[in-house]
Parts: structure tokens; C-alpha cells; sequence
């Protein structure tokens, strides 16, 4: 989502009324309450179907540096080895902590949608994928069941619906930044204000109930403080007003950020090379060194040199 401070990490986006019964689908609203446990044990299904231990490690890595799960950590490697057995209770554990477990109650409560249908693609994909490059993009999806949240717009969690318009009571919820400050409010049109309007500050518990006002739209005003943000997928730049990312398609050697770190558009199968050459420039080989993934032509960028794929690649 995009808000005060640029574009930020979201979950969903929907454009129903709060009280609404969730949509849940087949097999029923009990799919909702075993979300969780139905994400966990697909997770590790994929995760000791195609792991070595030191995939798994890293698979557990950003919970362990989690601040909301910090009380994990004496249970998350290399404190403690996750073996198959242990692993689905955890899992469950943590997502309910961070980020499913306010998703779902929400859904229940009939603040947000769920969709079930999208809950069973999730699932499937990760029972189904090929190890490789198929786990890890399944493991890692963040629309579906990964830690870490989307990038909001288009780029949303598929499973819930967030339905709230403006004048409807909201919560916030544990999933980045969009889910801390659109909540449960559709993030198109509203965000959770805690506080008066045109005061609105940040939630002080975690849940905290607000009320949804009016995101900004195109060339409208947002702020920091007071909260006004711009609605789902525009950035609060640095002018003071919210604009559309530029998504213009950029080749080889365009131009591709200015002199202020404004993204000038996208390279097309190369890298931005923003504090170099400032221009589109070819991804590189195996060996050569990195500082991010998007700069190697494997997707892989490790210990700062560019490497082949070696997480979950099968037994």
C-alpha cells in the first residue's frame, strides 16, 4: 500500500460492508478457523518434502528475527532443530501470532471476506509444487501464507477481502504496514484512523479499533502526522501529494532513477542500478558479485555473489 512515507506492505483490498456474513465458501465457515492449521501443515509438507536442514534454517530465519515472535526464538534454529514432527504446532503458533491469527477473527467476525476458494489454491500450490524454484516460490508467496506481507495495489493477500468503507469501525491487523494502517478498511477507498479526523495517529495496541476515513487519491494531499494516506498502490512522495508508481517499461541503458531516487519506470529483464550508473543494466552470471537478487540472472544473490538456486531443491 501506498501512505504516508511512500509504498508499503499490505494484505487484502474489497469492496463490501462491514457486518456482511464472510464468504466462505466450500466446505464452510469452519475452513476459516482451520486456515491456519491447514497452512502449517502444508508449509512443512513442502518444507520436509524438498529442504535439506540448511533450507529449512533459512525458511525460519525472518521469524526468528521477528519482533512480535521473539518468545519463538529459543524454538527456531540454530537454537533449536524443527524437525517434521514439531513442525506444523509451531507454524501454527507463530501465524497466529503474526499474521494470520487477526485476519482470521476478523473473517469470523465478518469484518473482512474469506475466500475460500483462494485459500484452497494456496494450499494446493504448495502441496503440488515441484522442489526448485517451485517450493520456493510457493514457500515465499506473499499473497498466500508467507511471514512477510505483499506490496499492496494489485499485489494483495488472495485469502481475505478487507470490506470496511469510510465511517465503519476498523481494526488493525499484524501484517506490515498496510495491515497495522488500512486495517481491516477497504484500502481503495479508507484507512483506520485512531484518533479524530483529521488527527489520526498510530493505533496504541495491537487491534486497536478505529474508524475508517478517506484515503487520498491521485494529486491529493497526504502526511505523516497526521496520518492521511494515499489509498492502496500510490505513494506519499516527498511533495506532500500521492502519485501512481511509474511503471513505464525501461530497456537497456534507459535511465532509470533521478537525482532524487525517484524510480523513472521498470527494467525489463535488467536491474536498476540506482546508486552506480543510475541506468538499466544487464542482470549478472553465476560468480560475479551482487548486493540483491534482482541483480543476478539466478534470482539468487549470496553472501554478495551471484549463485545458482540451492534452497529446497529436492532430496
Amino acid at each position: 500500500d501506498g501512505g504516508a512515507g511512500g509504498a508499503a506492505a499490505d494484505g487484502g483490498a474489497g469492496d463490501a460492508a462491514v457486518g456482511q456474513a464472510p464468504d466462505t465458501g466450500e466446505p464452510g465457515p469452519n475452513h476459516a478457523a482451520t486456515l491456519i492449521a491447514d497452512a502449517a501443515e502444508a508449509v512443512c509438507g513442502a518444507l520436509f518434502r524438498c529442504c535439506d536442514d540448511a533450507s529449512v534454517d533459512d525458511y525460519f530465519e525472518p521469524f526468528l528475527h521477528n519482533d512480535l515472535l521473539a518468545d519463538f526464538a529459543p524454538r527456531l534454529p540454530p537454537n533449536a532443530v524443527v524437525g517434521p514432527d514439531t513442525c506444523p504446532g509451531l507454524v501454527a503458533e507463530m501465524l497466529t501470532i503474526v499474521p494470520f491469527g487477526p485476519w482470521v477473527d476478523s473473517a469470523l467476525q465478518g469484518r473482512v471476506r474469506f475466500d475460500s476458494a483462494a485459500a484452497d489454491r494456496c494450499l494446493s500450490d504448495l502441496r503440488a509444487a515441484e522442489c526448485g524454484a517451485g517450493i520456493t516460490a510457493a514457500l515465499f508467496d506473499s499473497t498466500c501464507f508467507w511471514l512477510n506481507p505483499p506490496a499492496g495495489g494489485p499485489e494483495q493477500r488472495s485469502v481475505f477481502t478487507r470490506v470496511a468503507a469510510v465511517g465503519e469501525d476498523c481494526i488493525s491487523l499484524n501484517d506490515g504496514f498496510g495491515g497495522v494502517f488500512y486495517g481491516t478498511c477497504d484500502p481503495n477507498v479508507a484507512f483506520c484512523c485512531h484518533g479524530d479526523a483529521g488527527n489520526c495517529g498510530f493505533p496504541d495496541v495491537p487491534g486497536a479499533v478505529g474508524t475508517c476515513r478517506a484515503t487520498s487519491d491521485e494529486g491529493q494531499a497526504c502526511s505523516q502526522l497526521p496520518i492521511q494516506l494515499c489509498r492502496t498502490g500510490q505513494e506519499c512522495q516527498d511533495d506532500g501529494f500521492c502519485h501512481v508508481p511509474n511503471e513505464t517499461p525501461l530497456s537497456l541503458g534507459d535511465p532509470c532513477v533521478d537525482d532524487r531516487f525517484n524510480l523513472l519506470g521498470v527494467c525489463v529483464d535488467t536491474y536498476c542500478d540506482v546508486f552506480e550508473t543510475a541506468t538499466c543494466m544487464p542482470r549478472r552470471e553465476i560468480g560475479q558479485p551482487c548486493m540483491d537478487p534482482d541483480q543476478c540472472l539466478s534470482g539468487v544473490c549470496d553472501q554478495q555473489v551471484c549463485a545458482e538456486l540451492a534452497f529446497c531443491v529436492g532430496p
